[in-house]
């Protein structure tokens, strides 16, 4: 195929993810390596990490290395979910540190994929939402996995603000994510309201 061919080809495919097409999908479309080097060099792909590529003309955001890195470790047979200060990040939550992309996966966590943090564990699907194409923790998972991976309590109270500013989720839903850790706080067994209100302050007061 000619060039313009496998640029039409791969943006078809880039269309769906966010501007982004992994060099497995390439391949599989008919796009050689060699082919992706000239588009590479052409500047009708930029790389954004080892084996994902963005096509030229669709616009870069802030969330493309985590959108590109999920891409990366995804197969068929695998479920990942952005977690922890990865999912803030694309809630826009929170003013964590931007780190390696953290996923949640269940089964085998073992990966090639450099740059990246992997939990193994499962999570119910009524518990994900997808945001810039990534599966992730909804708003209140995200908060009590932020809790759950010890992360500073005034900046998961500032997370936990920021999202029911949003209206990204409700104090009863914190509450009810919270629930199954507040004994580890000191707090009444499930007892998830004491707990965000315990968290709260800490945001106020920090």
């Amino acid at each position: 195929m000619s060039s313009v061919s496998d640029l039409v080809t791969l943006g078809r495919i880039a269309a769906n993810q966010q501007g982004l097409v992994t060099a497995t999908q390439a391949r599989a479309a008919g796009v050689d390596t060699r082919q992706i080097w000239r588009l590479s060099r052409a500047g009708a792909l930029e790389r954004v990490i080892r084996g994902v590529y963005r096509v030229c003309g669709a616009p870069a955001t802030d969330f493309q290395e985590i959108t590109a890195t999920w891409l990366a470790l995804s197969n068929p047979g695998r479920r990942l979910t952005a977690a922890g200060t990865t999912a803030a990040t694309l809630y826009g939550i929170g003013d964590f540190l931007r780190t390696v992309p953290e996923f949640i996966v269940a089964g085998d966590p073992s990966t090639t994929v450099e740059n990246v943090r992997l939990r193994t564990g499962h999570v119910d699907q009524p518990r994900v939402r997808t945001l810039h194409g990534v599966p992730t923790l909804s708003p209140e998972q995200t908060i009590a996995d932020l809790l759950a991976q010890h992360n500073d309590v005034s900046l998961v109270g500032d997370a936990t603000v920021d999202a029911l500013d949003k209206h990204l989720t409700t104090p009863q839903r914190v509450a009810r994510a919270l629930a199954p850790m507040a004994a580890d706080h000191g707090l009444p067994d499930g007892d998830g309201s004491e707990l965000l209100a315990s968290i709260l302050p800490a945001a106020t007061a920090a």
